[in-house]
């Protein structure tokens, strides 16, 4: 095995069996995204699948919970701007404020998920695969405040589908640009 085996707590009953759920229903929705991306990207629908047989799927479980008696700086953030380096990310996230999207050229941008909706972030294999048609968009997460300006709890749940780890990555013959 090229990974170490996940370590689940015995002190919650069902989680463990609940997690597994949720990260086989995100791979699945992955999946069936990479397939309306292929038809998108004029490729064959079945294009992606052998990038992503085996490929290297990860479920992040956040919570960003400050203890109270913690305070933050001004810009302090819980966690810094980045773009998502694989091929798409399915998020579930409670409906609380604190994600952030920065869109080129603009300015950063609040997104609250709707109660029982997933966000999907394209991945930066995808720019590389599209010769940057399709761009993985830069976001980060700052701390959520209620009214009076108190910390508040954000929970999330990121899947990433990265593909492969033997997989080639180059731009896609529909999306080369002549000479």
């Amino acid at each position: 095995a090229d990974y170490a085996e996940n370590t689940w707590p015995d002190a919650v009953p069902g989680f463990r069996a609940a997690v597994e759920t949720y990260f086989e229903e995100a791979r699945r929705v992955a999946q069936t995204l990479t397939r309306i991306f292929a038809a998108a990207l004029r490729v064959p629908d079945d294009y992606f699948d052998a990038l992503t047989d085996h490929s290297i799927d990860v479920l992040r479980m956040n919570n960003y919970q400050i203890p109270a008696d913690i305070v933050l700086d001004d810009g302090q953030l819980g966690m810094g701007a980045h773009t998502d380096y694989g091929i798409v990310t399915v998020l579930w996230a409670d409906p609380v404020a604190g994600l952030e999207i920065l869109p080129v050229g603009g300015n950063w941008y609040p997104v609250k998920p709707a109660e029982g909706e997933l966000l999907i972030n394209l991945g930066d294999l995808l720019a590389r695969w599209s010769n940057d048609r399709w761009l993985s968009t830069m976001h980060r997460v700052v701390p959520p405040r209620d009214e009076s300006g108190r910390l508040i709890r954000r929970r999330s749940a990121a899947f990433f589908h990265d593909g492969n780890a033997d997989a080639v990555v180059s731009t896609l013959e529909p999306c080369r640009f002549a000479d």
